[in-house]
């Protein structure tokens, strides 16, 4: 089975915003951006699209395979960060922001859901593709926590180090499996 993951391209919304499940759109470059995207995926035809509903993921998904109709997925959504949604980071709350920071994998914003439950869903969704064809080839088109929880599946990276990782906008992680065996690189 081949699984490309792909992170969706620059966001339409200001550096320093906590956005998470906000459904923002996509900046200016989104053109140049998928191009580049294309480029990685180097002619990868998936027979098997999916994409998290955002506007940012579902639009890049119908825009480099337009012949594919992409699977919408709940469990493939970005973080919810509750109350602290289009907020400038300065302006959470410390006594807030805080505990959450101390402790982001167990501890979740006001109304939001922490990175362990963003966890779950992903593996939820890692879960539902092993009813698929082994030769399946599949196309992702996600967010960089899901993005993030893929690799502490797949790699046994612990969470405490998952934030270590450098994943650019437009980020694309190829992975081949065979039974147990994964292979994960980044394009």
């Amino acid at each position: 089975m081949e699984i490309f993951v792909i992170r969706h391209t620059t966001p339409e919304v200001g550096t320093n915003i906590c956005y998470g499940q906000s459904n923002i759109g996509l900046a200016c470059s989104f053109a140049l951006e998928a191009e580049t995207i294309r480029e990685k995926l180097n002619g990868f035809t998936p027979n098997v699209v999916f994409s998290s509903p955002l506007k940012r993921c579902h639009l890049l998904a119908q825009t480099l395979f337009p012949t594919q109709i992409a699977s919408l997925s709940d469990d493939l959504m970005e973080m919810n960060f509750g109350r602290w949604e289009m907020l400038p980071w300065d302006q959470i709350p410390m006594n807030e922001l805080q505990p959450w920071m101390d402790d982001f994998y167990f501890s979740a914003p006001p109304e939001g859901e922490s990175f362990e439950a963003l966890n779950r869903r992903a593996g939820r969704f890692l879960a539902s593709l092993q009813g698929l064809p082994a030769e399946s080839k599949i196309a992702v088109v996600t967010h960089s926590g899901c993005l993030r929880a893929f690799l502490m599946q797949w790699l046994a990276i612990p969470h405490t180090h998952i934030f270590n990782l450098r994943l650019e906008y437009g980020a694309v992680l190829k992975t081949t499996m065979a039974g147990e065996v994964t292979n994960v690189k980044f394009l």
